[in-house]
Formats: structure tokens, C-alpha cells, sequence
């Protein structure tokens, strides 16, 4: 498994500006440990699907992750709403940074959940993050330390 280190911020909401994707995600999270992804590109109108195999370290900034793209087929035979243990649904807005290849993905959660979080990947557990204007004029708290902020603890 690969390692995703990723920092998470708590946002008052999300920030008006032009976005560079924008996504309509439901995560399922199985009884057998994985988890499923349905990602709804608004743009092109098409749905990819993803399984993901995810586990928490000691650093709660970094998680081991595999994220496999399968086929609306693979989906809907792992997918049965039985072994379902908790879903959570958001829209995902991305926005890419022109320094180093990164991205924020701000994620404002459904389903009566008030939570708007802006998380991003970065390469290294000391990177030097500078928060762009867009997210400071938002910005309520970092979150990254707070395991309670993570999408498997906001699923209901």
C-alpha cells in the first residue's frame, strides 16, 4: 500500500471561487474492511468507481491507502447493502495549485451534515504548506490531528 499524507482543514464554508472539478462522491463503508467510491464528474457527466483499502498509523496525518479504479460491474457485485456499515455523501470541488502539482479537494458533506473540510495530498510530512488566500478567508481550524474529522467518523 501506498502512504497518503494528508493535511485537513475545518471551513466556515466553501470558498466562492472558480473550481477546476467538481464531483458528487458517495463513499460506502463495507463490513469487510474496504470501501467503495461512486465519483460523479459534474462536467462530463460520467461516474468512475473506485474500491479502496485504506489503514490508519500512528501519524494522523499519514494513512496507507490502495484506491483501485474497477467498472460499474465490479461495483454493483462488491456492492450489497447488507455488509453496508456506514455511506457518507459530499460535493467535492478541486482546486489545483500551480506549485508542485498539488490540489485542494474542499468537500462540503450531505445528508444534514453542516461540515465543509479542505484536505490535501502532500509529499511529505514536512512539506511546507502555505494556506492559499482563498482557504485563510474561510479558515476555522486545522483538523489534521483530529481523527474525528476524517470521512470514516463523519459517516453516519
Amino acid at each position: 500500500m501506498a502512504l497518503e499524507i494528508e493535511r485537513r482543514f475545518l471551513l466556515k464554508h466553501v470558498p466562492d471561487i472558480k473550481y477546476d472539478k467538481e464531483l458528487f462522491i458517495i463513499q460506502y463503508y463495507m463490513k469487510d474492511g474496504y470501501r467503495l467510491r461512486s465519483q460523479l464528474d459534474y462536467d462530463t457527466d460520467k461516474t468512475t468507481y473506485y474500491q479502496t483499502f485504506k489503514k490508519a498509523t500512528d501519524n494522523p496525518m499519514v494513512d496507507e491507502e490502495n484506491d483501485i479504479e474497477i467498472s460499474r460491474k465490479e461495483f454493483d457485485k462488491l456492492y450489497k447493502p447488507k455488509k453496508v456499515l456506514k455511506s457518507i455523501e459530499k460535493d467535492r470541488n478541486v482546486k489545483f495549485l500551480d506549485k508542485d502539482g498539488l490540489k485542494f479537494e474542499i468537500d462540503n458533506f450531505q445528508g444534514g451534515l453542516v461540515v465543509v473540510i479542505a484536505e490535501i495530498e502532500i509529499p511529505t510530512i514536512e512539506y511546507d504548506l502555505v494556506l492559499p488566500d482563498y482557504i485563510q478567508k474561510v479558515l476555522l481550524l486545522e483538523v489534521t490531528e483530529h481523527r474525528q474529522f476524517k470521512n470514516y467518523n463523519l459517516a453516519g
